[in-house]
């Protein structure tokens, strides 16, 4: 369901309650006892098992074939049992207890060991109290709009109705940080406990205290989630992001850490040992670390799968684990939201997340980020040669209506403002961003323009089709989680894209941890990224980074994060950096960190260089999470690292040097072709010529498994056409145009059933014939091929 399923229905719900009461007769009237059948009689669907408010309407109505009751107060119970079976946690026993004239409630989900019934004879209080609440629903739907209307609250309350329970909306409702307070606490006698959980002024304080003594123990127990629980958007082997994050095994090199590493499939032990051949303490390392997988292939996202009740077993594994260790165990997710917070509970540590609360997760919205930065603006702009700023525009936009008064406003401040910028709220690594045009909307009436930009914003596609085959709107997901709607950023074309990684501990101290250019395809989706930024601008970047950590300390903000940054270069020298956005969780740039300090045991001196302790060494690397490469679908992991380990083609991480590439998500290469990879090396010289070495080595294993012949055997002209084809071939609008072109023409591509042909590379293409006379031949086609894909087959790029 749509983040906004939840909030719709709930508002609907309680608005009808309200309408439905509201044509009721005043006085006397509005509270006359029930009409209800006779004890005796035993309606039709007395009894049934539901698992959310549209199970209980649709057997709520079928009983009311036998009790007949009017429609108000089958409004009032829709409303009040409705919620309490939404917030559950699982199916719910609904039986008509007719003697009782009751609906007794009985969840089925562990920790729940009831529900209140349905007392018919209250209903006449419950209308009462429906009646205040109508307006104050009101109002609190209204003021969510004029305050901050955080999407997170929504969110919070759509997973705790529809599936989440109670635990989840625990930390949702903390007056102390929750933006919303003003608004929520003016309410609150009018709420009902379904709608509004009880206050919890006690969780950031329990949650500080429980992470400052597992911070102060010299043995730690770290319990893994990486669940990318984001919508899911297409990325064909997406469901093993868990698996991204293994080099963090590399903290139990510390002889007094354990961890546990979750994931929903099994971790082949080929790629554990990858992980841990960089160390030469590695089998001590690997006694350290515990595995559990869920042998469960399903799309859903982990932390999903692991509050299924199927899965419980494995919930139990990791408890037992944390036992065992016997020290005290931290939850470290990718993220925290709703169903991280409620495994933490299940595991037994229910203030031992290291992230921030639910409603926290705000500030590292685009909205939120936009009010952060603002803070930080007051007081810190940069440097004459290095500007720190941010985007004109506006933020928490929910409707369409508030797009056009944005852009009206826009136009009058910059009246030569040709494009704007869309950012969804919950957008990550791209998705959710678009820069629609608006030069041609000039002059038009304020309903024109909101048709207009209406138009354009439901053209932008985001995510994939339900199961209805649906693709939700730019606009759909906007009304339902927010946007921030801004200028296009003059000269965005020739920026950089640099990004500082920090961390808020519990005791509330704040550090930088790191600073890299990020690798953006069309300057949008992040693939991968260079250690270190730039030296023009870092000091500017990093010093900002460190008082937007000081600020979401003040939030209460837990754990590590990271703020993005676009760097654009003027005329006449210097650069205007602009804050972009902060993702309040694990960022892409956190593994490779990991990676390379995992590895080589490199510490950052005052400076902010990462050495290596054994000879002072300066510690360099580049991460890739997309080398795409098609040829290699179907290559299976053992395989692939094989193929690496042959003495010729050793470009893997040696300890001894303490240079090498280390792969990561290698499941991904059988699914997708997808090939992810750090770099590390002394230098960044040093670690671009092994990028070269490693990008010829990938290039001859597509060549021996496609060919069906190791390369050294093959006669081939090697050809780069990286000005032709992007260098990320799998993640362009031009290579996926390319890539299926390519199956329209297969005359000429070399597959395990030819002796001669042409393979395409993401950087080039090679040639394989059996002469050199058919070598020429091949080559010429495939230049030909190419002329005729760039003339024909692509459409010009809207700029």
């Amino acid at each position: 369901m749509s983040h906004n399923g939840w909030f719709k229905r709930a508002t609907a719900g309680v608005l009808a309650a309200g309408l439905a009461l509201s044509s009721a007769s005043s006085g006397a009237a509005a509270v006359s006892p029930l009409k209800l059948p006779a004890a005796s009689v035993a309606p039709a669907g007395a009894s049934a098992v539901v698992g959310d408010m549209g199970g209980f309407n649709s057997w709520l109505t079928s009983l009311n074939t036998s009790l007949s009751l009017p429609a108000q107060d089958l409004a009032v119970i829709s409303y009040h049992a409705g919620h309490l079976v939404g917030g559950a946690g699982g199916p719910v026993n609904v039986t008509w207890d007719a003697a009782a004239r009751k609906i007794r409630l009985a969840p089925q989900a562990a920790g729940y060991a009831s529900l209140p019934d349905v007392d018919l004879a209250t209903l006449p209080q419950l209308r009462e109290t429906l009646r205040s609440l109508d307006e104050g629903a009101r109002r609190w739907i209204d003021g969510l709009k004029d305050v901050q209307r955080p999407e997170t609250v929504i969110r919070a309350l759509n997973d705790f109705f529809d599936r989440g329970g109670a635990e989840s909306a625990r930390m949702f409702a903390i007056p102390s940080v929750n933006p919303l307070k003003r608004t929520v606490a003016a309410l609150s006698s009018a709420l009902p406990a379904a709608l509004h959980p009880q206050y919890d002024e006690g969780a950031p304080a329990r949650q500080k205290t429980a992470l400052q003594a597992w911070q102060r123990s010299a043995k730690k127990t770290y319990v893994l989630v990486n669940s990318y629980s984001f919508k899911d958007d297409g990325t064909p082997g997406l469901n093993y992001y868990d698996m991204r994050g293994l080099a963090q095994i590399l903290w139990a090199a510390d002889p007094n850490v354990n961890v546990v590493y979750v994931t929903a499939q099994p971790i082949a032990e080929s790629m554990i040992q990858h992980v841990l051949q960089g160390r030469p303490d590695g089998e001590q390392i690997r006694r350290r670390v515990h595995f559990v997988a869920l042998n469960d292939p399903s799309t859903d996202f982990l932390s999903q799968k692991l509050v299924d009740p199927k899965h419980g077993r494995a919930l139990a594994q990791i408890r037992g684990f944390i036992d065992e260790i016997g020290a005290p165990a931290v939850f470290y997710p990718y993220m925290a939201g709703p169903y991280e917070w409620r495994i933490a509970r299940e595991l037994g540590l229910p203030d031992s997340l290291y992230g921030a609360p639910i409603p926290l997760a705000y500030w590292g919205t685009k909205s939120g980020g936009r009010r952060i930065f603002k803070a930080v603006l007051s007081r810190y702009k940069g440097t004459p040669k290095v500007a720190l700023r941010m985007a004109d525009g506006e933020e928490d936009i929910y409707d369409m209506a508030g797009v056009v008064r944005v852009v009206e406003r826009l136009r009058a401040r910059h009246p030569d403002i040709k494009r704007i910028a869309g950012r969804l709220n919950l957008g990550s690594s791209g998705e959710g961003n678009t820069f629609p045009d608006i030069s041609d909307l000039r002059g038009m009436s304020p309903t024109e323009l909101h048709q207009a930009l209406d138009a354009k914003l439901r053209a932008v596609k985001i995510g994939i089709p339900d199961a209805a085959d649906k693709t939700d709107t730019f606009v759909d997901v906007m009304e339902s989680e927010g946007a921030a709607i801004e200028e296009f950023i003059s000269g965005i074309g020739k920026a950089t894209y640099p990004s500082v990684q920090s961390e808020i501990l519990p005791d509330g101290k704040v550090r930088v941890l790191s600073s890299h250019e990020q690798i953006l395809v069309d300057g949008n989706n992040y693939i991968g990224a260079h250690f270190q930024a730039k030296q023009v601008y870092r000091k500017v970047i990093e010093a900002a980074a460190l008082e937007v950590a000081k600020e979401l300390a003040k939030k209460g903000v837990v754990g590590r994060f990271g703020t993005d940054f676009a760097a654009v270069a003027r005329e006449g020298g210097g650069h205007d950096v602009y804050l972009i956005e902060n993702n309040i969780r694990v960022t892409g740039t956190t593994y490779p960190l990991v990676t390379a300090i995992g590895l080589t045991g490199a510490k950052t001196d005052r400076k902010g260089v990462l050495r290596r302790p054994v000879d002072n060494a300066p510690v360099r690397y580049k991460a890739l999470d997309h080398d795409v490469r098609p040829n290699l679908i179907g290559l299976d992991v053992d395989a692939f690292l094989n193929y690496f380990n042959r003495p010729k083609n050793r470009v893997l991480f040696d300890a001894a040097t303490g240079n090498g590439v280390l792969f990561h998500l290698l499941p991904a290469v059988k699914i997708a072709g997808n090939v992810g990879y750090t770099i590390i090396g002394a230098s960044a010289a040093g670690v671009q010529r092994l990028q070269k070495k490693l990008t010829r080595l990938l290039d001859g294993l597509e060549l021996e498994y496609k060919g069906g012949a190791k390369p050294e055997k093959l006669r081939f002209v090697p050809k780069d056409i990286r000005s032709q084809i992007s260098e990320q071939i799998g993640h362009t609008r031009e290579a996926r145009l390319f890539r299926e072109f390519l199956d329209k023409h297969p005359e000429i591509l070399l597959t395990r059933s030819h002796t001669s042909g042409v393979l395409f590379h993401p950087t080039g293409y090679s040639v394989v014939g059996r002469n050199k006379m058919d070598v020429e031949r091949l080559n010429r086609a495939a230049e030909q091929l190419l002329e005729q894909f760039y003339f024909e087959a692509v459409p010009p790029t809207p700029r």
